[in-house]
């Protein structure tokens, strides 16, 4: 385990607690169950993005944490704890990757892509972050997963078949259900959009990870390092994303407003009615 080993000094005794820690979390198991798949019409982004808000808002109700991505050593991995507001702002702030789902959907089905398992074209959306792996599914057992990725990223693609990805623990329950891997590269730049099926995963050990362990081992979960296959298929020439960035960042800060404006006018108030209550004491 030696991406372990390299964030501790060397004969360390913590590296066993934190190697046994890794193992435990690849033996967790996770139910499958096929994804909710929905049609996108008009409203595409905004429906996966108040989906995300909402998982924030409601169904995450536990204490949130932000970790340390920058430490280089595990006495330097802390978390931080925010609020679900500034949790979710923080989450919003990027949501290319999510917008751009709906997008490249659309444009599959322009150019009348067929499943490469079952050369099936009736492809779904699968909605959102909380479809792990299944950014798009067929109905035949095929996942396809979207990445939206800048020039530097795609290098690595190209150059060693390599790239981040979602939970460990899904990967492998979908994988013990027959389910077959693929992943989309998108490039943020423009140009081909590569379609290559997933080979394997492996586990990532990062400074996250070992900020959880530290921290709030109940809250941690083991991410992916995805290993593709070599052979490669354009799907289309899509355009620069800049743009289109620009506009899916305006609408999730309008419905960060809208969603949390609520509590905010709350804590004003609440705030006001102290301060108040201290000054005429």
């Amino acid at each position: 385990m030696h991406l372990v080993a390299r964030f501790f000094p060397e004969g360390d005794p913590r590296v066993d607690d934190v190697c046994d820690f890794v193992e435990r979390l690849k033996q967790r198991t996770a139910e499958y169950t096929p994804p909710v798949t929905w049609i996108p019409g008009a409203n595409a982004v905004e429906t996966i993005l108040v989906g995300e808000l909402h998982y924030l808002k409601h169904e995450n109700t536990g204490t949130l944490f932000d970790a340390n991505v920058r430490a280089r050593t595990y006495d330097d991995c802390d978390l931080q704890k925010r609020s679900i507001y500034r949790a979710a702002q923080d989450y919003m702030s990027s949501p290319l990757g999510l917008c751009s789902e709906p997008l490249v959907w659309q444009r599959l089905r322009e150019v009348e892509f067929q499943c490469p398992e079952c050369r099936g074209t009736d492809i779904q959306l699968g909605g959102g972050s909380k479809a792990a792996w299944a950014d798009m599914v067929c109905p035949c057992g095929t996942f396809f997963e979207i990445k939206t990725v800048n020039k530097w990223v795609m290098k690595g693609v190209v150059n060693r078949n390599q790239l981040r990805g979602g939970s460990y623990k899904y990967f492998g329950a979908q994988r013990r259900h027959d389910v077959k891997h693929y992943m989309l590269v998108v490039p943020k730049e423009g140009r081909n959009v590569l379609l290559k099926r997933i080979k394997y995963v492996q586990p990532k050990i990062d400074a996250k990870l070992l900020a959880f362990h530290k921290c709030a081992p109940e809250e941690a979960s083991l991410k992916s390092h995805a290993v593709l296959e070599r052979d490669t298929r354009n799907l289309f020439i899509g355009h620069p994303l800049d743009d289109y960035e620009q506009e899916c960042k305006y609408i999730a800060s309008t419905l960060l407003r809208l969603f949390f404006a609520h509590d905010a006018r709350i804590i004003q108030k609440c705030w006001k009615y102290g301060k108040k209550n201290v000054t005429s004491g």
